[in-house]
């Protein structure tokens, strides 16, 4: 259906036109009659009279004509139906239709109601000789009856109408002709107001009627009138009563089908669900040898074989996590042992240096000395206590951030099973299908999280095994854009690398850690990169027996404060924007502790704003070294200095 305001612009155009072309037929008939008086500079009053009489005859709305001379004064007159008018000649100098004709084109003069109670209207044209000079005017009274009966024939729907005003906002063309009579002035009605100032708008007003209405209005080009077209806004009401009774009526018929259909669904769907969620239950208490059996190839069964083998998973990751705590208990024992011993050093040294100020008659320098050893070795021993619980707090803080960051994918793969109880979840298969993959998405996720921590575990135990073979550089970076390529496009960004030429073909190194340090650090660049239209750069050359690979993005950099903790493990910088980052944490201290038993070495640079690279080397030629040695080379390194900061300060 169309809208309110299209029909109504549809009705004045077609009553704007009507009139138009009404007016515009009349006024070509006395143009042409004036050009042919004009061009013969015939004022012959019988040869006149009977081109007026034919002119009547050939259009009945003109009522009389008269040609006017160039003085003011009627030489010829004809009147319909009356024959008698050479006595009824007038000096009409002084009236507008002669003056204005002489001044215009043509002449329309204002509407009245002839004695017959009907509306006319006198239109006057100029009469030029073949020179262009006027020479006189011809003069018609035109009934407007007709036009006015076309008009009040048009319908606006079932209850709206059609009047047309004057250029002084007076009705001049009404359905009621009694109204029009009245010569009514109508410009305080809004939507006659808005023909008067040219403002086109639609909006509700109060008519002459008292009616509630919604007009518009257009303006007839040749006469300057305008034509208002109103619709009460009570039709407007019915109509949308309608619509709403069958948009309800057809609402309710949808909601009794989709019923029906739920109910369906619900019989084939609600069991593998159910056992779906007893399943979440039984694995949320603990028991993980609980497995789910559903016999289905649908989604639902693709899920219940992903939950078993996330039960699977979890399992042995559960029982290496118990290893590992057990084994990180012992080394914390172990190192505590070992603090112990030095603290107990530090005081049988501190005891003996003061029984030997006891006995001993030293000078007041030596005393002096003496009492600034104590305070050295008083230091020495609050840092060993120190060491001491920052050793517990670490035991107590790993563990801790473990156990949440398992908690966590866990509630959400609960969360989300749970959901799938729901019915109406269920018989949407669009938003059933995005919780399961929300479960899968989580499952991978717990499963990354495991695999990192058995990682660090390794580094710390001095267990991670490596492989040493030749490498393809070029290879290795084509593989890792072809991997991350789509990671970075969903964020707008692209991913470039580039591998220096004085980089030689192959190195020797660990193939698959070398990879895994190389997808970590791009993919921290990608998560903080938050801008679109950014780039990343993954590049290689070679600095003497090494080579030296950089990661550089555009992100939103690191201050330097932080560079001292950034391969810290679980330290995450920017915790207004890393709550919204996937993450735990773990990727730099992986990386840090790989490329540091390889032989490396790991740093950053960054500024605010502008981006972080992130730089490591990699010797060319492995020593071929037993990959045991390598570690417990590295883990003497750790312990050496410790030691020997401790044997310093006792020293001093």
């Amino acid at each position: 259906m169309n809208s309110i305001q299209e029909v109504q612009e549809e009705v004045s155009v077609k009553a704007s036109s009507e009139i138009h072309y009404y007016i515009k037929n009349i006024l070509g008939e006395l143009k042409l009659f004036s050009e042919e008086i004009g061009k013969t500079n015939r004022f012959e009053k019988d040869l006149n009279t009977r081109s007026l009489k034919n002119l009547l005859r050939h259009n009945p709305s003109i009522y009389s004509l008269s040609i006017i001379d160039i003085e003011g004064n009627e030489i010829t007159k004809i009147v319909r139906h009356d024959p008698k008018t050479s006595s009824e000649l007038k000096d009409v100098s002084a009236q507008e239709k002669f003056k204005k004709a002489l001044e215009e084109d043509y002449y329309l003069g204002p509407i009245y109601i002839s004695e017959y109670q009907l509306p006319f209207i006198s239109i006057s044209s100029p009469i030029q000789d073949e020179n262009d000079t006027i020479i006189g005017v011809l003069d018609a009274e035109v009934d407007l009856s007709p036009m006015w009966d076309t008009t009040s024939k048009i319908r606006v729907k079932k209850t709206g109408y059609i009047y047309v005003v004057d250029q002084r906002g007076r009705l001049i063309a009404y359905k009621d002709i009694s109204l029009v009579m009245e010569n009514l002035d109508l410009k305080q009605i809004q939507g006659v107001k808005n023909f008067l100032n040219n403002i086109r708008t639609s909006e509700t007003y109060t008519s002459f009627n008292n009616e509630k209405v919604i007009g518009n209005w257009k303006s007839i080009d040749t006469t300057g009138w305008g034509v208002i077209v109103e619709l009460p806004v009570k039709e407007i009401f019915q109509e949308l009563s309608t619509l709403l009774f069958l948009a309800g009526l057809s609402i309710i018929l949808f909601v009794l089908f989709i019923a029906v259909l739920l109910i369906i669904v619900f019989k084939k769907l609600l069991k593998p669900v159910t056992h779906l969620q007893e399943g979440v239950k039984e694995v949320r208490m603990g028991n993980l040898d609980y497995k789910i059996k559903i016999i289905s190839k649908d989604e639902l069964g693709d899920l219940a074989d992903t939950f078993n083998q996330m039960t699977t998973d979890l399992k042995e990751s559960h029982e290496k996590i118990r290893r590992h705590e057990r084994e990180l208990e012992k080394l914390v024992e172990k190192r505590t042992e070992e603090l112990k011993k030095k603290v107990k050093e530090l005081e049988d040294t501190r005891t003996a240096v003061l029984n030997m100020l006891e006995d001993v008659s030293i000078s007041k320098g030596d005393l002096e000395k003496s009492q600034k050893d104590l305070i050295k070795l008083n230091e020495a021993l609050e840092k060993a206590n120190i060491e001491l619980k920052r050793m517990d707090e670490y035991k107590n803080e790993f563990i801790s951030m473990t156990a949440h960051e398992l908690k966590t994918p866990l509630a959400s793969i609960h969360g989300f099973a749970g959901l799938l109880k729901n019915e109406k979840i269920m018989a949407n298969p669009e938003q059933r299908n995005y919780y399961l993959s929300i479960i899968i998405e989580d499952s991978m996720r717990l499963k990354k999280l495991i695999d990192d921590i058995l990682d660090l575990s390794r580094i710390d135990l001095g267990t991670l095994k490596f492989v040493f073979e030749e490498t393809d550089i070029r290879e290795a970076f084509k593989g890792l854009v072809k991997e991350l390529y789509l990671l970075a496009a969903k964020k707008g960004i692209t991913l470039k690398a580039n591998v220096a030429n004085n980089v030689p073909q192959n190195f020797v190194t660990d193939k698959s850690r070398f990879i895994q340090i190389l997808v970590n650090l791009v993919n921290n660049a990608v998560k903080y990169t938050v801008k679109k239209n950014k780039k990343i750069f993954v590049s290689a050359s070679k600095q003497e027996e090494q080579i030296l690979f950089s990661v550089k993005d555009e992100g939103i950099g690191i201050k330097k404060k932080y560079f001292s903790k950034i391969f810290e493990r679980f330290y995450q910088v920017d915790s207004s924007y890393t709550r919204k980052a996937v993450g735990s944490g773990l990727g730099l201290a992986i990386c840090k502790g790989m490329v540091e038993a390889m032989g490396g070495k790991i740093w950053l640079k960054s500024q605010i704003g502008k981006g972080t690279t992130f730089f490591f080397t990699l010797p060319i030629k492995s020593k071929l070294l037993m990959e045991e040695k390598r570690l417990e080379v590295f883990k003497m390194k750790k312990e050496k200095k410790k030691k020997l900061k401790v044997e310093k300060d006792i020293k001093r």
